[in-house]
């Protein structure tokens, strides 16, 4: 297969230096990635992933969180679907987090994140996290820069404890303009099946649009840590979103390198067909 030229990912997570300004990443780049060459390779990322699930669910001795954060109209079911087709079942947990009911409020606010995060060999996935509630309270007002700190603060101590636990963690923004979100809108209320993804919310999204993107970018800069990073994934198109997340979810589990365990089988062929003429007889 002819291949896209091979990117840097250092391009796209925070500064090292200085503070986070998302309007610096377009939300439209593609990077000069021709769009038939990269549809192709997410569908080969999509193979990797079921093959090196396998083996993290063999090696049984790591696993991985995948935390995505965006946007509503962003994608991010559908790239989920896009790129876990196919992983076995039973070594993959998707968590999609709305408002804490009244129970959850009850308890501590990791709570029901720590519950689901993934044992070793399995690949847990959070479609909208921890950090959702905390980007929401800093865009409405309703935390200091201080508390924000604060509890930014007790996500970097709870992502360190997975990592201390041999849980690796991978951060996705998906970045998309608001002009791109207006249109994707506007699409599902001209498209009537789609009028049940609609919610009042939207206009919420629209109304905070700049406080929110501000809330992102600090938060982003906060919690960014070279072992549990952050990347910023141009999102207004599609084909593009999911080559670049497959890319680094591939390239994350590569580093992992998950190892099928070499071990004895514990009975021969021979055993085998003793038991099966034994019985037969």
């Amino acid at each position: 297969m002819k291949r896209n030229s091979m990117i840097d990912l250092a391009y796209f997570t925070p500064p090292s230096q200085g503070e986070l300004e998302l309007q610096a990443f377009d939300p439209g780049y593609t990077f000069n990635a021709d769009r038939t060459i990269a549809t192709e390779e997410t569908i080969a990322f999509n193979q990797d992933i079921i093959n090196w699930q396998e083996h993290l669910h063999a090696e049984g001795q790591q696993g991985l969180l995948l935390i995505y954060q965006a946007m509503d109209t962003a994608g991010k079911d559908n790239n989920i679907r896009t790129l876990f087709a196919g992983v076995n079942p039973q070594g993959i947990d998707i968590h999609s987090f709305n408002t804490a009911g009244k129970k959850e409020r009850r308890f501590d606010d990791l709570h029901r994140y720590h519950k689901a995060t993934p044992a070793k060999g399995a690949i847990g996935v959070f479609n909208r996290s921890y950090y959702e509630p905390l980007i929401n309270d800093y865009a409405r007002g309703n935390v200091d820069i201080s508390a924000l700190m604060n509890r930014a603060q007790h996500l970097n101590h709870f992502e360190s404890l997975m990592l201390d636990s041999n849980i690796r963690v991978v951060k996705l923004y998906l970045h998309i303009s608001r002009t791109e979100y207006r249109r994707r809108l506007t699409k599902r209320l001209q498209t009537p099946q789609d009028h049940w993804k609609l919610h009042k919310s939207d206009l919420d999204t629209h109304r905070y649009w700049h406080d929110t993107i501000s809330a992102y970018q600090k938060v982003i800069s906060l919690t960014h840590k070279p072992k549990s990073p952050w990347y910023i994934i141009p999102s207004n198109k599609q084909w593009f979103r999911d080559w670049l997340i497959g890319h680094i979810i591939c390239k994350t589990l590569q580093q992992m390198n998950p190892q099928r365990p070499q071990t004895t089988p514990p009975y021969s062929l021979e055993d085998l067909e003793a038991l099966y003429q034994a019985i037969d007889n």
